[in-house]
């Protein structure tokens, strides 16, 4: 069941895979240093010794580049309506990383982007929980885009275990708080070029103690440097990146059929 307009669904996984492309090509450029091939200006900085650099705010950028071209306005780091106590001992209005906008300037999808991957022993998962919290609480639906420069067969189930536990507690925790909602997940690996892409609906009122952990789950298997296969979709759409033989082109491929 999708509660984001069709339109604007549309319109986002658009923008993801835009979104994606674009940080493949960057951080391909930047693996082979071949910074004359870049589709944007932005590129990935390196280390001392040499490593590339990659946090959120490289998709964030590349997200709002692909905005650019689409039909909505934008803004960056929206105030919050609530207060939060995220930091300190009072409580303060947070920041939405952007804020998609319709020509009226309505607020139509609150955005947040996090890098980095995430083991389920931390007792605290504070960096995600906090985030979380913001597109939970506030009105409206909202994005989750997360990026991750190399996954293994395990990295993405625990990313999505600690996003289902966090959620579930901030259910639990904000009941009456917390209205019916939509949060679409989207994770681009960099590495092994491919990404995930799934709208969840979220109903405080209705037990969603089993449901989330089942409505985020995904299985796959992958190499050092590509994506395998799949074995449960579970109703997330699927990318695949490939370069192309001539001119090193990336294209994306939907394995979804």
């Amino acid at each position: 069941m999708l509660l984001i307009d069709t339109s604007l669904f549309k319109n986002l996984e658009k923008l993801a895979k835009q979104t994606d492309l674009l940080l493949w090509n960057a951080y391909d450029s930047a693996v082979r240093k071949t910074y004359n091939k870049v589709k944007s200006r932005l590129v990935f900085p390196t280390f001392a010794n040499g490593k590339i650099r990659v946090s959120e705010q490289e998709a964030r950028f590349f997200f709002i580049r692909a905005l650019e071209d689409s039909p909505f306005l934008y803004s960056v780091e929206t105030p919050t309506l609530r207060r939060y106590h995220q930091s300190g001992k009072s409580s303060s209005r947070a920041s939405f990383d952007v804020t998609i906008r319709d020509y009226k300037t309505n607020s139509l999808l609150n955005c947040e982007f996090k890098f980095g991957g995430i083991s389920p022993r931390r007792k605290s998962s504070k960096s995600v929980a906090k985030d979380l919290e913001k597109l939970l609480r506030d009105p409206g639906d909202g994005l989750w885009f997360h990026l991750l420069e190399a996954v293994d067969n395990s990295t993405l189930l625990n990313v999505l275990t600690i996003i289902a536990r966090d959620i579930k507690a901030l259910l639990s925790r904000y009941p009456n708080e917390i209205d019916p909602k939509s949060l679409v997940f989207h994770i681009s690996v960099l590495r092994q070029h491919f990404s995930i892409h799934k709208e969840v609906v979220l109903n405080p009122k209705a037990d969603m103690e089993a449901s989330l952990e089942r409505q985020l789950n995904f299985t796959y298997k992958v190499t050092r440097n590509a994506i395998l296969s799949v074995q449960g979709k579970n109703e997330w759409r699927v990318f695949q990146f490939r370069r192309q033989d001539l001119g090193g082109k990336l294209i994306s491929q939907s394995i979804n059929e």
